[in-house]
């Protein structure tokens, strides 16, 4: 273990990942600690560019911006999402190649997604939105370029790490044609 900093007396050492700093937030108590490494993953930002199947992990792309840039637009690209067990980190991805053979963002054993997509219908005179909430089974989100959304550059899906088994989930997509819902359950 390593040192316990506290914000009235901070340490003049060097800092080491399993320094621990007080945090207090909407998901913390008064008294709940934070390591180094994990301020360090929030605070990271920066983009990422995914233009294959991966696998996310908080060391490198907690806080960070996921492009989904497959080369072509034209094969399927998969992310997993660690297992959710509340740790409060957040992942972004964002569109940066539209493809129409789906950018699928799933999660792993009994975890879920939680919240809305709110997708923009480039079928609807004039575009209209229509708002998705995810059912109590939701574990997959697919955007296939069109009607499920994922059909412009800058579209995006933001999930965090809330509880365990649970990702808050939010986005705003654009369709095309007649909507579909993004959300499937095909995890569990």
């Amino acid at each position: 273990m390593g040192t316990t900093h506290n914000f009235d007396n901070p340490a003049a050492s060097t800092l080491s990942d399993t320094d621990t700093y007080p945090s207090i937030s909407a998901t913390t108590s008064r008294g709940a600690t934070v390591t180094a490494q994990q301020m360090r993953a929030q605070m990271a930002g920066g983009i990422v560019t995914l233009t294959g199947d991966t696998t996310i992990t908080a060391a490198s792309h907690a806080g960070k911006t996921m492009l989904l840039g497959e080369v072509g637009g034209n094969a399927a690209l998969a992310v997993t999402l660690p297992a959710a067990t509340g740790t409060g980190n957040r992942y972004r991805f964002v569109v940066s190649v539209v493809n129409t053979s789906n950018y699928v963002i799933k999660v792993v054993g009994n975890d879920i997604f939680s919240g809305n997509i709110i997708t923009n219908s480039t079928g609807d005179t004039p575009d209209l939105a229509q708002p998705w909430p995810t059912a109590a089974d939701s574990d997959t989100i697919t955007l296939n370029g069109t009607d499920q959304g994922g059909a412009k550059i800058g579209d995006f899906i933001e999930v965090q790490d809330i509880l365990a088994d649970t990702w808050a989930l939010y986005g705003v997509t654009t369709s095309s044609g007649t909507e579909a819902t993004p959300y499937t359950a095909a995890q569990s």
